[in-house]
């Protein structure tokens, strides 16, 4: 079941009656002044911003359940090449949607989860882990960065040279000789 950008909010009877009292509100201004767009897009933006509170207060209230989505992102994320080698021929870099579909939730939803608790994006922590793992395979083995580029999900070994360049300030060539 696909919910969007995020999760879904399950409303109190208050929540929902302020919520259809706004939209009642916009429905009837709109019947009365089709026109008068500047008062419907007011009300839109009470809705949103009301929409918005409701979103923040799910993630303040419920962090047990939010540090278990952490948890289990960072088991999926150190577990992804290893699980990934044994399935694939080719694997592909890790993405955002990979791990959320893993996970059930959506993309935008364990991005905010994250950044709530851990400070980072998503995509942050994936990155560092692409770079962590390259610098492993860079300092431990002898193999060619075109094939360490290849296991890591590059299908182009200078687009791995440049990702990794511009992450740790050092070619893996550079990385490899120091």
């Amino acid at each position: 079941m696909d919910f969007g950008q995020h999760e879904p909010l399950f409303l109190s009877s208050q929540e929902e009656q302020e919520l259809e009292q706004i939209y009642k509100y916009m429905l009837r201004h709109h019947r009365e002044n089709p026109q008068g767009y500047d008062i419907i897009l007011s009300y839109a933006l009470v809705l949103f911003n009301f929409i918005e509170k409701l979103y923040l207060s799910v993630l303040n209230k419920s962090s047990p359940k939010l540090n278990s989505l952490v948890i289990t992102f960072q088991e999926l994320l150190n577990n992804y090449y290893p699980s990934q080698l044994s399935t694939q021929k080719f694997i592909e870099i890790p993405t955002v949607n990979y791990f959320s579909s893993q996970m059930d939730v959506s993309a935008n939803y364990l991005g905010d989860v994250l950044k709530k608790y851990t400070g980072q994006s998503a995509i942050d922590h994936i990155h560092q882990y692409i770079i962590k793992q390259a610098k492993v395979k860079l300092h431990k083995s002898s193999t060619p960065i075109k094939e360490i580029a290849w296991e890591l999900g590059f299908e182009y070994p200078n687009y791995f040279a440049r990702f990794f360049k511009n992450r740790t300030g050092l070619t893996p060539r550079q990385f490899r000789n120091q």
